[in-house]
């Protein structure tokens, strides 16, 4: 991942979440390759990238950035992708990022006696 390619990446994801402002969206961050050094330029890249997108992402009322799972448990024995554990963890997360959503949407009714309703 470049730095043109991650401003880019920044951009587009900026510009969905401000065209579609009545929408809650949940922002998936970027999780890091354990097939690589932990000190990888790519890592870096992608740890850089992803304090960028939930500092952008603060900013709007209708995102959330949920986080990937980063525990090396979690990953296939090559590292790149998840595995069971890592799949339902991920899944755990991006639950409990919706029922926040929602616990946050509540509003309180107001209750009105028959008689106002008809006025």
């Amino acid at each position: 991942m470049s730095r043109n390619e991650s401003q880019k990446g920044l951009c587009q994801i900026r510009n969905f979440v401000e065209r579609h402002s009545q929408t809650n969206v949940l922002v998936v961050n970027v999780p890091k390759r354990f097939d690589l050094e932990t000190h990888s330029c790519f890592n870096y890249e992608v740890n850089a990238f992803n304090r960028k997108l939930d500092k952008h992402m603060k900013s709007f009322k209708n995102a959330n950035t949920v986080e990937v799972t980063s525990d090396r448990d979690h990953y296939t024995k090559r590292g790149l992708h998840l595995n069971r554990k890592g799949k339902e963890e991920a899944a755990k997360t991006t639950v409990s990022s919706i029922k926040e959503i929602f616990k946050l949407q509540k509003k309180h009714l107001i209750k009105m006696s028959w008689k106002e309703l008809i006025l």
